[in-house]
């Protein structure tokens, strides 16, 4: 048996989101899909049953390859999804595919208006909607329409729009209503709490969705991935904590509210733990929710030898090239003989690490296994 060289194997991104975007340009299969090890967590299939929705770990963890490992799990399942990403500016990577199949998200503008918690409900709010009458037409829409005054600019706004459009238009919304209040305010013509009335919006469109997703037995997942810090200055890092706290509070809002009324819609959000630890966070009363609804990614209580599932991880990869190498082949020839232990201790154990570290071998030794 010949075994396949390092340029041989396609050993795939160090981003589960890069693999799942040049799948898409291929027509195929993400790799992380084709080739997945199940991480340490212990309850994955309550996620697939959703009934955990937040994962946490350091990057590199696999938190997103998870993530669209669950997406995939819900579109078989017969959901709807959509997968948002947070960018610092609006990724331009979803003018290369389809409406809905990426939809990033300019953290600086939900920022600027501060009500996150409010913002992050009526973006999500918007997308189960949207996703609700992409399924199940017009008759819906004229239903919706006619629930409330607000509803039907927001019908009307739909007819012509994408999925990937609908994050801006929420925050748009957002600014527009802002905008309006402030200008009353300036004229002297009446005093109204934006967030109030922003928070009365919401609960018309969740009151609306539930009632309508329950007569239509709609089933939709929304995935949320990469909110993070800027690490910017003190009052800017407390104010992307603010966001990534509302983010989770928002998401676990909405899937108590969505379980409580017997509604099949259900929100999944993945995080960096360390963002978790900030004061913001740590001390907010979400605390006891997180640990009840979420489940971290951890792989340094893994062994540093042959047995870490983090090889596991490599070796599938390895057998998408050619399915007959075998567990001591792949040590004896693309690790080194009694190299695994060390290889590890000179990597923070994670999938990520792994994966560059055999693409530079691939550009090193091309024709070396």
């Amino acid at each position: 048996m010949t075994i396949p060289t390092f340029k041989d194997i396609d050993f795939g991104e160090i981003d589960a989101n890069a693999e799942h975007l040049m799948a898409l340009l291929r027509r195929g299969i993400p790799m992380f899909e084709r080739a997945f090890v199940p991480p340490p967590m212990q309850n994955l299939d309550r996620f697939k049953q959703h009934e955990k929705f937040l994962i946490y770990g350091q990057k590199g963890t696999g938190k997103s390859a998870v993530l669209r490992h669950l997406e995939a799990h819900s579109v078989k399942a017969g959901y709807r999804t959509d997968y948002i990403i947070f960018k610092d500016n609006v990724s331009e990577e979803s003018d290369l595919f389809e409406s809905g199949i990426l939809s990033p998200v300019s953290e600086q503008d939900v920022l600027k208006i501060r009500h996150y918690l409010h913002i992050m409900k009526r973006m999500l709010l918007l997308k189960f909607l949207y996703l609700m009458i992409a399924e199940k037409g017009e008759r819906v829409a004229g239903e919706l329409d006619a629930a409330a005054p607000f509803l039907g600019k927001v019908m009307e706004w739909f007819k012509n729009s994408t999925l990937s459009d609908v994050s801006s238009y929420a925050i748009r919304t957002a600014f527009d209503l802002a905008s309006s209040v402030k200008k009353d305010e300036q004229e002297g013509l009446r005093s109204i709490d934006f967030g109030k009335l922003l928070k009365g919006q919401n609960d018309t469109l969740l009151k609306s969705l539930v009632a309508q997703a329950k007569k239509e037995s709609f089933k939709a997942v929304i995935f949320v991935d990469e909110i993070h810090f800027s690490f910017k200055d003190n009052e800017s890092y407390r104010q992307d904590a603010m966001l990534v706290r509302d983010c989770i509070a928002a998401a676990l809002n909405l899937n108590e509210t969505f379980i409580r009324n017997g509604v099949t819609c259900f929100v999944q959000v993945a995080v960096r733990s360390e963002f978790l630890e900030h004061p913001v966070i740590a001390q907010a009363e979400i605390q006891n929710q997180i640990h009840s609804f979420g489940e971290p990614i951890d792989w340094s209580s893994e062994k540093y030898d042959e047995k870490s599932r983090l090889w596991g991880f490599v070796l599938a990869r390895v057998k998408l090239e050619d399915s007959r190498v075998t567990s001591r082949q792949f040590f004896d020839n693309y690790v080194g003989n009694g190299r695994a232990t060390s290889l590890l201790e000179h990597t923070w154990s994670k999938p990520r690490d792994l994966i560059r570290f055999f693409n530079v071998a691939k550009r090193r030794y091309p024709k070396k296994n």
